[in-house]
């Protein structure tokens, strides 16, 4: 777990692309999520749960005896399961606005860890005195959310969402409003 570099932009930018997918009419066209990555990234703003595999190869000096083998290099390398980008940032609060584990790696605890680490690091090392979400609310991302410890995600558009009652009953919790702006250009912020 860590802020992603230049180096995943690839894998960011697919990962953005597709979570914008999911967010109509946000979608993103691949060169609009690449850049969207890209510029997130720069500002130190996306990080990423990955997974490392190590390969090795190895050199045969005789395809007859296989003793006479010696072992290559090692390549790693690190397939992005999940993003979370924390955005809307002010010096006391920081807002998490997008968590996204590509399908192939779901229900895996990825999204779990690595939003608990962000909220966990700007809290203690940015010193943030609130983390909020600005994110979705389907009953999988409240579950997530609920888990790690955000509280507030009983009241979804007027629907009770979870099984038990938030612990704080709606205290330091805001309901929000955006808005936007018809015939306005849609896209990333």
């Amino acid at each position: 777990m860590r802020r992603a570099t230049l180096d995943d932009l690839d894998e960011c930018a697919t990962l953005c692309r597709e979570f914008a997918e999911t967010s109509p009419p946000f979608v993103l066209t691949a060169d609009r999520a690449r850049l969207e990555a890209e510029e997130l990234i720069r500002s130190g703003l996306l990080w990423i749960y990955g997974l490392t595999t190590t390969t090795t190869t190895t050199t045969s000096l005789s395809s007859h005896s296989p003793e006479l083998s010696s072992p290559g290099k090692e390549k790693k390398k690190t397939t992005i399961t999940t993003l979370v980008a924390v955005t809307r940032s002010t010096p006391t609060v920081s807002a998490i606005t997008k968590v996204y584990t590509t399908n192939r790696y779901r229900r895996r605890g990825y999204a779990d860890r690595l939003v608990a680490h962000v909220t966990r690091y700007l809290l203690e090392e940015e010193k943030k005195e609130a983390v909020v979400l600005f994110v979705g609310h389907t009953l999988d991302a409240v579950r997530v959310y609920r888990r790690i410890g955000f509280v507030g995600l009983d009241r979804l558009d007027g629907q009770e969402v979870v099984e038990k009652p938030d612990p704080c009953d709606g205290a330091d919790v805001e309901d929000w409003l955006e808005l936007g702006f018809e015939g306005g250009e849609l896209g990333h912020w």
